[in-house]
């Protein structure tokens, strides 16, 4: 779609009231905007939902309460109903420049004539009608106004992995094309926002603040790395606002991120790995020792698609007694004829709920899921590989709970997370379990990882993520933690505890903290004042 810019026409000036209230003259410009089920269906197909102009004043006033900017230059590169620039202009003294960039031809317009509407003439005011995301629009964007002073967005809230179906025609992401175009930033999983988040930055002047409404999951997700990290390299994070869950109409938790450019030239170093989620996680802070961490000792995994649905389609749930019997000796029958199936539905803190808990495979139910040796036999070299000692892990509970299986007998279904120990290290299951379902691993995950899951309360990692876990420094005390692993009773829990603060090297008011955060998290009545 070509750009083109809409002149607002200034007719007079408004006084306006800054409220916080849903009836300011700016929630209802949002209101007008959105009203209607044409503009509705618009908005939950293409990942639109309108900033109330209140929630966009109380962010920039809490921010710049206190600290010295000048702002003369703004940019919003997905204006929608225009209530960002609508509440720049009600924060900061004049005269602004005000620029919104809105792909859909009849928000921008709209937006356009109100903002005309309710903004003095003593603010210059420019809406273009194009795709924020279009490399010839943000290349005369930075010509005509050479970088902003703040870049404040609330993008479009897509994920690639839905199906493109959803999308309105007009509005349509062409995911491949963003790829091509930046592939720099993006990968598989990178949502629409974070290349959004990207471009804003781009655009400021060096100095300039970046505030970009963005998902929870930005903060620590795959897909959103390259991004960050490109951030990190010529700039920083200087604040993290949690909104309320009621600030839109759509069921995401979001944030506020506020950067800032350092400088304008990408550094020749390669670009590692980051995670924001610290700026929210609950968790204590923690300086560890690093001096191995679980990848060095253990693989790690948790398989792929294609490894899923081989396992899910030959899933069967076990032959009951009689039929047993007829394949042989019922007391080995599991083990030689038959493998339990684990899901993320069967493990928890102690042992699985197979054959306790039904749970879906594929779409159908099954109480006590089994595959057959025979079929897993003819199944890929990595599933078969499976069949060793390991650790069990689901990846997306409160804590950290791993599951000894000492003789190897089951298939972990993915997502389930794997830890087979190289033969080399001569890593003990149970030592390795300590480590792995400390409170010094939850906190270490979920500060890594804090925002990935669909709960607030749940933790969400990857195998990688686990796979960064750092180990224990003190061998004696991470060996008298895995001879009481797993803890069954309040006795052994505090035996349990006590030796993981010695092996880990943390002492006083930062070992009780994690503790009874640990402790809350993982639903213990037993108070242990410092864990031990």
């Amino acid at each position: 779609m070509a750009a083109k810019w809409l002149d607002p026409h200034h007719h007079h000036e408004v006084q306006t009231v800054v409220t916080k209230g849903p009836s300011s003259s700016g929630d209802a410009l949002t209101q007008n905007l959105t009203s209607g089920d044409a503009v509705g269906l618009l908005q939950r197909a293409n990942g639109m939902f309108f900033t109330p102009t209140s929630v966009a004043q109380s962010l920039l006033e809490n921010f710049f309460r206190g600290r010295r900017y000048e702002i003369r230059r703004v940019l919003d590169l997905a204006a929608g109903a225009g209530s960002l620039l609508l509440a720049a202009a009600r924060t900061f003294g004049g005269p602004l420049t005000l620029v919104g960039v809105e792909i859909d031809a009849a928000v921008a317009a709209r937006c356009a004539s109100e903002l005309a509407r309710q903004i003095s003439p003593m603010h210059r005011v420019e809406i273009v009608c194009a795709n924020g995301l279009d490399p010839q629009v943000n290349s005369r964007l930075m010509a005509e106004f050479n970088g902003f002073d703040l870049v404040f967005g609330n993008p479009p809230f897509l994920s690639p992995r839905l199906r493109s179906q959803r999308y309105l025609p007009v509005n349509g992401v062409d995911w491949g094309e963003l790829r091509r175009l930046y592939p720099d930033i993006a990968g598989p999983t990178t949502d629409l926002s974070a290349y959004f988040v990207a471009r804003a930055f781009a655009q400021l002047r060096v100095g300039g603040i970046c505030a970009m409404i963005v998902p929870i999951s930005f903060l620590s997700s795959e897909g959103a790395a390259k991004v960050r990290a490109v951030i990190e390299d010529q700039g920083e994070v200087l604040q993290v606002d949690r909104l309320p869950a009621d600030s839109f109409v759509a069921s995401v938790n979001t944030v506020c991120v506020w950067m800032q450019k350092r400088r304008d030239t990408s550094s020749t170093a390669e670009l590692g790995w980051t995670s924001w989620g610290s700026w929210i996680a609950e968790s204590p802070s923690l300086e560890l020792v690093v001096r191995h961490r679980l990848v060095e000792v253990a693989r790690v995994t948790a398989g792929f698609r294609d490894e899923f649905y081989q396992v899910a389609r030959a899933v069967s749930e076990e032959p009951r007694v009689g039929e047993v019997a007829q394949l042989g000796d019922d007391d080995r029958c599991r083990v030689t004829r038959w493998h339990r199936v684990l899901t993320v539905g069967h493990l928890g803190w102690g042992e699985p709920r197979w054959g306790a808990r039904a749970v879906k495979i594929g779409g159908q139910k099954f109480l006590r899921p089994v595959i057959a040796r025979a079929t897993l036999e003819t199944m890929s070299p990595s599933i078969r590989g499976l069949l060793r000692p390991k650790l069990v892990v689901a990846p997306q509970k409160k804590i950290v709970a791993p599951w000894v299986d000492a003789g190897g007998t089951t298939i972990p279904l993915t997502p389930v997370v794997s830890v087979l120990p190289h033969q080399s290290a001569g890593s003990d299951l149970s030592r390795l379990a300590a480590a792995i379902g400390s409170p010094v691993a939850a906190a270490f995950l979920e500060q890594r990882c804090a925002g990935t899951a669909l709960s607030a309360s749940a933790l969400k990692f990857s195998a990688r993520d686990l796979g960064q876990l750092p180990l224990p420094s003190d061998q004696a005390a991470w060996s008298r933690a895995g001879r009481v692993w797993p803890p069954t009773d309040d006795a052994s829990l505090s035996l349990y505890l006590g030796a993981m603060r010695g092996a880990y090297g943390i002492e006083g008011q930062s070992w009780g903290d994690l503790v009874r955060w640990w402790l809350a998290r993982a639903g213990l009545n037993r108070r242990l004042r410092d864990g031990g």
